[in-house]
C-alpha cells in the first residue's frame, strides 16, 4: 500500500493536480503512513469546509452530548420565524433545510447578515432534497451563538485542546504565514496565502462556521482520532449520532455534520458506504471508516493550479482506494 500511495502522490505532484500534498492513514493502533510532497510536517493548509466538521460540527455533538444543544428544536423557536415551520438544527446539520448553496455576502454587513439567512429559507425546497449549503451552516453557527450566548470565536476557544491547540483560525495567522500553502486566486482576490481562500468568510470576517480554520497533516491526523476512537471527548452514542444517516424526500443522504458517500463519491469508487467524510474546496479531506477504525487525511492547495473538480476528484479516488483495498 504505502508504495502505491506514494506513487499516486508524487504522480498528482507531476500531473499538476496541486503543488503541495500531504496524506496520512490511521488505524486503531496509531499512524499506518505518512508522506509529504512539497511540503513538510509543519506547513498548513486552508482547510476550507473541513471548518464544518473540525468546528462546527464537533461543538454541536459536545453540546448535545452536555444536553445544551437540541438538535430536534425548529429554528421557529430560536429566532421566531413562524415561516420556517418545522425545519430544524438537524436539517441544517444535514444540509436538508432547503437553504441554498451559496449567496455572495461580500457587501452585506455583519448586523444584516442573520435576516439574510434567514430571508433565504423556501418551504417549498425544504427537506425536497440534500443540497450542500455553505448558506446553512452559517444559520447554524447563529444558532449556536444564539442557544449558546456566546460568539464564535468564544466557542471555538472552549473546544478540546487537541484542535484549538493545533488547528488556527485565519485570523490568528500573523505569525505562521511562512508556513501556510498559498491557495491561488479567489473571485474577488489574488494569490491568496495567509488569508482563508473563501471569500465570504473573508468579507464577514472573524470566526465563520463553514470555512476559515488552518491546519497541518499531524493536526487533523489526532483531530481525525476524536471521531473514530473510543476517548474520553466524544463518547461512543455521540459519535454513533453523528454517523447516522438522515434522508431527504428524494431519497439522498446526509449524516450530521458528515458526509456520506454516494455513487461516485471523491470517497473512492470501492468505498465502503458506511463511511464519514468531508471535503474542502481548497483540496482537502477527511474520511473514516468507524467500523474497522481506518481514516485517510488528504491535503493539497489545488486550487494554486486551478485544478479543475473532475481532476481533484479522480485523484482523490486513487488515494482512497488504494486504502480501501489494502486494509
Amino acid at each position: 500500500m504505502k508504495e502505491n500511495l506514494i506513487k499516486r502522490l508524487e504522480l498528482g505532484i507531476e500531473k499538476g493536480i496541486a503543488p503541495n500534498i500531504a496524506c496520512s492513514v490511521i488505524d486503531r493502533k496509531g499512524l499506518v503512513f505518512e508522506h509529504y510532497s512539497n511540503t513538510t510536517k509543519n506547513d498548513l493548509f486552508d482547510l476550507a469546509s473541513l471548518t464544518k466538521v473540525i468546528f462546527t460540527t464537533t461543538l454541536c455533538a459536545l453540546q448535545v452530548q452536555k444536553g445544551k444543544i437540541d438538535i430536534a428544536k425548529p429554528i421557529a423557536d430560536v429566532f421566531s420565524m413562524a415561516a420556517w415551520g418545522s425545519c430544524t438544527i438537524r436539517d441544517l446539520l444535514t444540509h436538508q433545510s432547503g437553504l441554498p448553496a451559496w449567496i455572495d455576502f461580500k457587501d452585506v454587513p455583519e448586523h444584516e447578515l442573520l435576516n439574510c439567512l434567514l430571508g433565504a429559507f423556501s418551504s417549498k425546497e425544504y427537506k425536497a432534497t440534500t443540497r450542500y449549503s455553505d448558506v446553512g451552516f452559517l444559520l447554524l453557527g447563529k444558532v449556536l451563538e444564539k442557544e449558546l450566548e456566546t460568539n464564535l470565536m468564544t466557542l471555538y476557544r472552549c473546544l478540546p485542546e487537541l484542535i484549538t491547540e493545533h488547528i488556527y483560525p485565519w485570523v490568528d495567522l500573523s505569525q505562521k504565514e511562512e508556513n501556510v500553502m498559498g491557495t491561488g486566486d479567489s473571485g474577488y482576490r489574488k494569490n491568496i496565502c495567509g488569508d482563508v481562500h473563501d471569500d465570504n468568510a473573508f468579507f464577514l470576517g472573524g470566526m465563520q462556521p463553514h470555512a476559515g480554520l488552518f491546519g497541518s497533516l499531524s493536526s487533523l491526523t489526532e483531530f481525525t482520532k476524536l471521531w473514530m476512537t473510543d476517548n474520553g471527548i466524544l463518547t461512543r452514542k455521540t459519535q454513533d449520532l453523528f454517523s447516522q444517516c438522515f434522508y431527504a424526500n428524494d431519497g439522498s443522504a446526509h449524516a450530521l455534520g458528515w458526509d456520506v458517500p454516494s455513487e461516485d463519491s471523491a470517497a473512492g469508487l470501492d468505498a465502503p458506504k458506511h463511511l464519514i467524510g468531508h471535503l474542502g474546496y481548497t483540496g482537502t479531506s477527511i474520511w473514516i471508516d468507524r467500523k474497522r477504525q481506518i481514516a485517510v487525511i488528504l491535503l493539497t492547495n489545488r486550487t494554486k493550479n486551478q485544478t479543475s473538480p473532475k481532476d481533484i476528484k479522480t485523484f482523490r479516488q486513487d488515494v482512497h482506494d488504494i486504502v480501501w483495498n489494502a486494509l
